[in-house]
């Protein structure tokens, strides 16, 4: 059964169709359950994780040695400055995580409309 898996809970076991949000998806954590999120097909961007910094890479019509260029300068801009270590959160427990995360959700917006982390 391609693009389906099997959940483990108390009876009905419960299939979950994962198929159309195993590329360009996330997991946004709620209690009591995570929110699937699917991007558009047509993102053209990675988002690049170093030193506890987060940088969006435009991906777009670039080859190999712009890829290489663009990552040579995340790096040198991570290394300068550590982030905040978020990602330790997200190894708590997923309601925990949920609850912790809100307010950086929240900032996290406020900053994607100004940043000037990407490359």
């Amino acid at each position: 059964m391609y693009g389906l898996i099997q959940v483990p809970v108390s009876s009905p076991i419960i299939l979950v169709n994962t198929s159309d949000i195993r590329f360009n998806a996330a997991r946004i954590p709620t209690s009591p359950a995570d929110i699937p999120l699917a991007y558009p097909a047509d993102t053209h961007h990675i988002v690049v994780v170093r030193n506890n910094r987060y940088f969006m890479v435009d991906t777009k019509g670039r080859g190999k040695a712009e890829l290489a260029e663009a990552f040579k300068e995340v790096k040198r801009m991570a290394d300068g400055t550590p982030g905040e270590g978020l990602g330790v959160l997200c190894a708590d427990d997923r309601d925990v995580w949920a609850e912790v995360c809100q307010p950086f959700h929240q900032e996290y917006k406020k900053m994607a409309d100004s940043s000037s982390d990407e490359l």
